[in-house]
C-alpha cells in the first residue's frame, strides 16, 4: 500500500506546497482578525495518527489541514483553486480506496494460496497412502493362498510319509526273503550233505532208490521245491520294494516342487507387506515435513494478513471521514461547514467487514498411521500361525531398513526447510575466482516452485544488497531469468557476496546457482547463508569447487544446492567453532551420501547433525556449531552405506586457536579397519572416533598431560633396513616424511610442530642389532626446546618382536607387522612404562647416514617401535 502511494505522495505533496505558504501568509496578515480560530491539529484522528495508516494517506490528510486552512481565512481569491484542489483529493481518495481493495484481493490469494500447498500435503499423503492399499491386497491375496498351498503341501507330506512307511514295511519283508533264501542256500547248497543220500541202502532195489531221491530233491516239499520258493519270495519282494521307492520318489519330487511354490507365495507375501510398511512409513514421514513447512508458511502469512487487514480498515475508516469532508467543502468552499467537518471526523456509519480476511482453511493435522503387519511383528506372525504341522512356513526375514515394530518410534514431523527473511551467497577471498565473481542467474524454490524474486534496490524488501557491483553489470541481471551473452551481475573484485531480502520469511529449499563463465565463477568453498535481521548470519550449506557442473552451451558454472534445512545456528547466536574435515585425494575417498557428527562436551554427547551431504576427493567439509567449551572427543558417523576416504580433521575456536584431530594429507588407500576411512558398510568402521588435543597450561608435562606445540622441529631418521609408520602426538604423517623409507642409506626428514610434551614414534625392522638400528637427530626454531639438537638415545622407549605375515620385508609399499603390537602404542596417551629402554646398537650404518655418534635398537627382535622421551626426560 505504501509502495503504491508514492506517485499520489508527490501529487499530495504538490498540493502541500501550493496551499501551505500562501495560508501562512494569509493567517499572519489576518491573525488578529482571526479571534478564534479552529483547531487545525490532525483533523481526522483526534491529534494523533495511526500507527497503521500508510504514508500516503498520512499526506493526504496534511493536504486536507491546508485546504481547510485555506477555505476557512477571508480570502475569496483561491475559491477555484479550492474546488479544484478538492477534486483532485477525491480522485486520489477514490484511488486510494481502490488500491486498498486490491491489496485486499493479494493478501487473500496468497493466505488461499497457502492453504492449498498445505491441503496438497493432506492429498499427496492420501494419494501414497492408497498406493500402499494395493500392496495390502496383494498381501490378503497372497496370504489366502498361502494357506491353500500349505495344506496341499501338507497333503503330499502326508502321502510321501505313507509312501516312506510302506516302503519300510516291504524293505523289512524283502530282508526277512531274501535272508531266508540266503540261510537256506547256505543249508543245502553244500554238496557233502548230499552224498551219503546218493548211497543205494542195504537192501534196496533199484525203484525204491529212485523213488527216495525223487521225495527228496524234486517233489512238492522237496529241497529244490523249497528253494524255488524261497528264492521267488525274494524276487517279489525286492520288486515290490522297487516299485514303491519309484512311486515315493514320484510323491517326494511334487512335495519339494508344492514346498518350493509355497516358499515363493510367502516370499511375495513378505514382499508385499514390506512394500505396504515402507510406502506407508515414507508417505507419512513426507507429510510431516510437508506439514511442518506449509503450516509454518501458512501460519507467518496468516499473522501477517490480520495485521495487515487491520491497517486497510484503519486506512479505510480514515479515507471515508477524508471522503465525507471533501463533499462537506466542495458543497460551499467559501464558507465549510463546521458542523459538517465535526460529524465526518466522528463518522462511525460505515462498514470495513468486506476487508477482513476469509479464513476457511482446514489446518487440522490429519492421521497417518503405519501399518504393523510387516515381516517381525506379532501381527505378520499370526498370519502363519495357522499352517498344518507338516507344511510350516519359512523363517521370517525383516523388512531391509524397517525396524521392528516394538522398537519404532511413532511417525514424526520431518525437518523444515530454512526459512528466512534473507539469503546470500558468499564467496570468500580465499575462493576467489580467476577473474571477477560474475553470477548470471541465482533462482530460489519452494517446493518444487520457483519462487519470484523481483531485484529492487532495498528500501522494504523484496530487495537486493551486494559487496560491490561494476559499472554496466547490474544486481537485476542475477534475477531476471536471462542467460543471455554478457548479462550477468558482477562485483568489481574476484570475491563478494550477494543477498536477497524477502518482505517476510520466505520458506526456501532449493536454489539454482549460475556463475557467468567457469574463469568467473567460485575457485574454492562457498556459502549459502540465511539472516533473520540482515546482521547475523548462519551458514546452511558450505558447497565446494567440482560439485559445479559446466554448462558449455550457456556457457556457465552451474550448481543445484537441494535439501536446504533450517540451520542449527539460530541467526544472532554465534557459531564460535568449526569442525573442518578434508576428504583424501585417494581414489573412493570421495563422499555421496556424506557424514554425521557429534561432539562430547562435558561427558555428554550432542545431537547428531549433518557434517555435509557429499564432498568431492580432496576438497573439505566444514560445519559451524556453538558449543559451551572445547569437546573432548569428536565422533565422524557414516551415512548410507558409501565410503570416505578422510585425510585431515581439524577443529578451530573463535579467534584462531585450532586443534588438529587427524591428518594424512596425502591420503591413504582404503582397507578393513584403516582408522582414515568411514565406511557405513563395515560395522566396525560407520563410526570414527577422535580425541580433541587438549591445550596445555603450563610447561613440564606428564606423560598422560596434554599436548601443546611451540615451535617447529625438523628431524633427520632412518633404520636399517627401512621406516615403516611415522606418528606425531598419534597423528600419521609417514607421507610427510621425504624419501623412499625402504632405503636406509637415505636420510629421511620430517617437519613438524614440536614441544616438550611432543611424542615421536616411530616403527620399522632390520636384521637385529647386529645388522641394523635406528638413528634421529633433531633441530628447532626454539634454541632452548628439549628437541633442538636432540638424538635419539637409551632413555628412548622400545619394544622389539618379530614381523608377521610376512617375516620382515622391506619395499617402498609394503608395511611390517609386528608380533603382539600393543594398540596404540604410537598415542600420546599410550603407557610405555613396561618397555625396555633402547640400548646402543653395534653397527655406523644409518648413524653415518643420520649424522650421529650412535644408533639404538631392541635385541628383542628384528621389528621395532621407538617412542621419544622429552615429554618424560625432557630429552
Amino acid at each position: 500500500m505504501q509502495h503504491s502511494a508514492r506517485r499520489d505522495i508527490y501529487v499530495v505533496l504538490g498540493i502541500l506546497a501550493g496551499f501551505l505558504v500562501p495560508a501562512l501568509g494569509a493567517r499572519i496578515r489576518h491573525q488578529r482578525q482571526y479571534r478564534t480560530p479552529p483547531n487545525t491539529g490532525l483533523l481526522l484522528t483526534g491529534g494523533r495518527r495511526p500507527a497503521s495508516i500508510g504514508e500516503g494517506i498520512h499526506d493526504i490528510e496534511k493536504a486536507l489541514q491546508a485546504v481547510l486552512l485555506r477555505a476557512r481565512s477571508d480570502s475569496t481569491a483561491d475559491d477555484a483553486a479550492i474546488s479544484d484542489n478538492v477534486e483532485v483529493l477525491f480522485e486520489i481518495t477514490e484511488e486510494m480506496f481502490g488500491k486498498i481493495k486490491d491489496f485486499h484481493s493479494q493478501q487473500q490469494a496468497l493466505l488461499e494460496s497457502e492453504c492449498k500447498l498445505l491441503s496438497g500435503c493432506t492429498t499427496t499423503m492420501r494419494g501414497n497412502i492408497r498406493l500402499a492399499a494395493l500392496s495390502n491386497q496383494v498381501l490378503k491375496a497372497k496370504t489366502t493362498q498361502h494357506g491353500s498351498c500349505r495344506k496341499e503341501e501338507a497333503t503330499l507330506a502326508a502321502q510321501q510319509d505313507q509312501c516312506l512307511v510302506l516302503q519300510g514295511a516291504q524293505q523289512k519283508l524283502k530282508d526277512a526273503a531274501c535272508s531266508a533264501l540266503a540261510d537256506y542256500e547256505a543249508e543245502v547248497g553244500q554238496e557233502a550233505r548230499h552224498q551219503a543220500a546218493m548211497d543205494k541202502l542195504p537192501g534196496e532195489d533199484t525203484e525204491t532208490y529212485l523213488d527216495r531221491l525223487g521225495r527228496r530233491y524234486c517233489d512238492k516239499g522237496g529241497l529244490l521245491y523249497e528253494f524255488n520258493q524261497k528264492q521267488e519270495a525274494c524276487a517279489n519282494a525286492t520288486s515290490s520294494v522297487g516299485d514303491t521307492a519309484v512311486g515315493c520318489t514320484a510323491t517326494g519330487t511334487a512335495h519339494g516342487a508344492k514346498k518350493a511354490t509355497c516358499d515363493s507365495v510367502q516370499r511375495e507375501m513378505a514382499e508385499a507387506a514390506c512394500d505396504q510398511v515402507s510406502m506407508e512409513t515414507e508417505a507419512c514421514r513426507t507429510y510431516g515435513t510437508c506439514r511442518v513447512q506449509t503450516f509454518q508458511a501458512y501460519k507467518l502469512t496468516k499473522v501477517s494478513s490480520d495485521s495487515d487487514a487491520k491497517d486497510r480498515q484503519a486506512e479505510w475508516k480514515v479515507l471515508m471521514r477524508i471522503d465525507c469532508m471533501l463533499e462537506a467543502i466542495s458543497e460551499n468552499p467559501k464558507k465549510i461547514d463546521e458542523e459538517a467537518i465535526k460529524e465526518c471526523k466522528n463518522l462511525t456509519q460505515f462498514s470495513s467487514d468486506h476487508l477482513k480476511m476469509n479464513y476457511t482453511c482446514n489446518t487440522d493435522k490429519v492421521p497417518c498411521s503405519v501399518t504393523q503387519t510387516y515381516p517381525g511383528t506379532t501381527l505378520y506372525t499370526n498370519l502363519l500361525k495357522d499352517l498344518p504341522p507338516t507344511a510350516p512356513a519359512m523363517p521370517v526375514q525383516r523388512c531391509t531398513g524397517v525396524a521392528p515394530s516394538d522398537v519404532r518410534k511413532p511417525v514424526e514431523d520431518g525437518g523444515t526447510a530454512a526459512q528466512y527473511k534473507y539469503y546470500r551467497l558468499n564467496v570468500p577471498k580465499g575462493s576467489s575466482s580467476q577473474k571477477f565473481l560474475c553470477i548470471a542467474e541465482w533462482a530460489m524454490y519452494r517446493d518444487g516452485e520457483k519462487i519470484n524474486t523481483p531485484a529492487t534496490e532495498c528500501g522494504v524488501g523484496p530487495c537486493t544488497r551486494v559487496s560491490s557491483t561494476m559499472p554496466k553489470w547490474a544486481t537485476s541481471y542475477a534475477f531476471d531469468n536471462n542467460l543471455g551473452q554478457d548479462h550477468a551481475w558482477c562485483a568489481n573484485m574476484t570475491y563478494g557476496w550477494i543477498s536477497y531480502e524477502f518482505a517476510l520469511p520466505m520458506p526456501v529449499d532449493r536454489m539454482q546457482v549460475n556463475f557467468w563463465k567457469p574463469a568467473y565463477a567460485v575457485n574454492g568453498t562457498w556459502t549459502v547463508d540465511a539472516s533473520r535481521d540482515g546482521r547475523n548470519w548462519a551458514t546452511l550449506r558450505s558447497i565446494v569447487v567440482g560439485n559445479g557442473k559446466d554448462n558449455r552451451r550457456l556457457g556457465t558454472y552451474d550448481y543445484d544446492v537441494t535439501g536446504l534445512r533450517a540451520a542449527e545456528i539460530a541467526p544472532g547466536k554465534t557459531a564460535n567453532f568449526t569442525l573442518e574435515v578434508w576428504t583424501s585425494p585417494k581414489l573412493g575417498a570421495a563422499t555421496a551420501t556424506g557424514a554425521e557428527y557429534q561432539m562430547n562436551v562435558g561427558g555428554e554427547w550432542t545431537k547428531k547433525d549433518i557434517l555435509c551431504y557429499m564432498a568431492q576427493r580432496g576438497q573439505p567439509c566444514k560445519k559451524q556449531m556453538e558449543l559451551d567449551a572445547w569437546p573432548s572427543q569428536v565422533r565422524l558417523i557414516a551415512r548410507g552405506g558409501g565410503r570416505w576416504g578422510i585425510a585431515k580433521a581439524l577443529l578451530t575456536k573463535q579467534g584462531g586457536q585450532a586443534r588438529l584431530l587427524l591428518d594424512s594429507p596425502d591420503g591413504q588407500p582404503y582397507a578393513v579397519g584403516n582408522r582414515f576411512w568411514l565406511d557405513g558398510a563395515v560395522k566396525s568402521m560407520a563410526v570414527m572416533s577422535l580425541a580433541v588435543p587438549q591445550a596445555a597450561s603450563k610447561i613440564g608435562l606428564s606423560p598422560m598431560s596434554p599436548r601443546i606445540a611451540t615451535s617447529l622441529c625438523k628431524c633427520g631418521m632412518s633404520i636399517n633396513r627401512g621406516i615403516d609408520y611415522v606418528y606425531v602426538d598419534g597423528v600419521d604423517v609417514t607421507s610427510k616424511v621425504t624419501g623412499d623409507l625402504s632405503n636406509w642409506g637415505v636420510r629421511h626428514e620430517l617437519t613438524f610442530q614440536c614441544g616438550r610434551s611432543t611424542v615421536l614414534a616411530v616403527s620399522g625392522s632390520g636384521a637385529g642389532c647386529n645388522g641394523g638400528g635406528f638413528a634421529l637427530k633433531c633441530t628447532s626454531t626454539d634454541k632452548a626446546s628439549p628437541w633442538h639438537e636432540l638424538i635419539a638415545d637409551q632413555s628412548w622407549k622400545v619394544f622389539g618382536g618379530q614381523c608377521v605375515n610376512p617375516l620382515c620385508r622391506h619395499s617402498e609399499r609394503h608395511k611390517n607387522t609386528i608380533k603382539g603390537a600393543p594398540e596404540g602404542w604410537y598415542l600420546p596417551s599410550f603407557d610405555d612404562s613396561g618397555w625396555k629402554n633402547a640400548v646402543k646398537g653395534t653397527t655406523n650404518y644409518v648413524q653415518a647416514t643420520v649424522g650421529t655418534p650412535w644408533d639404538i635398537c631392541s635385541p628383542d627382535g628384528p621389528g621395532w617401535f621407538f617412542r621419544s622421551s622429552v615429554h618424560k626426560t625432557g630429552k
